[in-house]
């Protein structure tokens, strides 16, 4: 960007236009052309757990592809079917001709199309806030005076903007049927929840001092190089029976946003988060910044009837089709087809089950 004189994108074209700098212009000035705009890894599908995905392009046109998603007339729909699709396939069969998406992006995964940019063959990325800390930071063992740092995502050609939406659960715990009390568990749990980080409880720094925590001068720190070498420290709790100990999905990023801001730490939450990489925040700020644009996957119920059997073919159907369309293998027009093959097999019937079942558990 310090090179050319460019400004982050605000829109989907200003991406292109920065993306063609990219793969056309050497930016890392090695005489080679072998630099790419963007990082994506569509092995795994379009819409994936987070990074280099192609959700955000999808959603710069309205929908969110391999999920389902609410309609303008209030019952679900399946995005991969709608035509919003179609001018995003063409787009990425466009940057896929120029070279501005690797040509093994069909091949690659989100961790490989992660490497590309910490190898610094890709300018661009899609990334959880928390990238700015891990792999990522890659790049500079390529180029010590890489920098690199979130912006918002960009808008499409009528100004929307959108992007897969993380699910509610991360996990199950099972409990044992032989338990005499497994409402223990749900006493442990609330327990946490009133006493994680509150002032004066025995959890207010963390779990156990000395554990995740000491007390130095009379504050708590959590900083591990500040502990004896024998100290057993522990990034997060080892041993509890959650996967995260009591979180409230929103705090974070909304933390991280007033931090960005300037507002200075005063619960020891926003004390900890305080210690976290200046970039971590600073995207953490991004990601709350948008969260209106987040579209979550509205079914998450259990496979229906018909899904059972067919879902396998249809998902096996929308990637190649897809891949094929990208690569030029086949015409853009072949998306038409495509979606009426994937209505007369069985997915016209699945999303009539999947919309039985939203329309039994959505609240009045």
């Amino acid at each position: 960007m310090k090179k050319f004189g460019l400004t982050a994108p605000s829109t989907v074209e200003e991406l292109e236009k920065m993306m063609e700098v990219f793969a056309t212009q050497d930016p890392d000035g090695n005489g080679k052309k072998d630099t790419v705009g963007l990082a994506i890894g569509i092995k795994d599908g379009f819409k994936t757990w987070g990074p280099a995905d192609t959700a955000f392009l999808f959603g710069a046109y309205g929908t969110i592809p391999n999920q389902w998603n609410l309609s303008d007339s209030k019952d679900l729909e399946y995005g991969s079917v709608q035509p919003e699709v179609k001018p995003v396939l063409a787009k990425l069969r466009d940057w896929m001709s120029k070279g501005y998406i690797h040509k093994e992006a069909g091949l690659q995964d989100a961790g490989k199309a992660l490497e590309l940019f910490a190898a610094g063959k890709a300018g661009i990325v899609t990334a959880p806030y928390w990238a700015y800390g891990w792999v990522l930071p890659g790049v500079k063992e390529v180029d010590p005076k890489a920098e690199y740092s979130a912006y918002p995502l960009p808008a499409g050609p009528d100004g929307k903007v959108g992007r897969g939406q993380s699910g509610t659960s991360n996990g199950v715990i099972l409990i044992n049927k032989e338990f005499a009390h497994p409402e223990a568990l749900f006493l442990y749990i609330n327990y946490l929840f009133d006493n994680q980080g509150v002032e004066g409880s025995d959890l207010e720094y963390g779990y156990l001092e000395g554990y995740d925590y000491i007390l130095k001068d009379g504050q708590p720190v959590w900083d591990s190089e500040q502990f004896p070498a024998d100290a057993p420290f522990m990034p997060a709790p080892k041993y509890t029976l959650t996967f995260d100990g009591a979180r409230i999905p929103s705090q974070m990023m909304k933390t991280m946003s007033e931090l960005a801001g300037g507002k200075e730490p005063q619960s020891t939450f926003e004390k900890k988060a305080a210690m976290d990489l200046p970039g971590n925040i600073k995207a953490g700020a991004v990601n709350y910044e948008q969260r209106e644009s987040a579209m979550p996957n509205m079914f998450n119920g259990s496979n229906t009837k018909t899904m059972k059997k067919r879902w396998d073919f249809l998902s096996q159907l929308e990637k190649e089709t897809f891949n094929k369309i990208i690569y030029g293998d086949l015409p853009l027009e072949h998306f038409d087809e495509f979606v009426s093959q994937w209505n007369s097999s069985g997915g016209e019937t699945i999303t009539k089950e999947v919309n039985e079942w939203y329309q039994s558990v959505k609240t009045p």
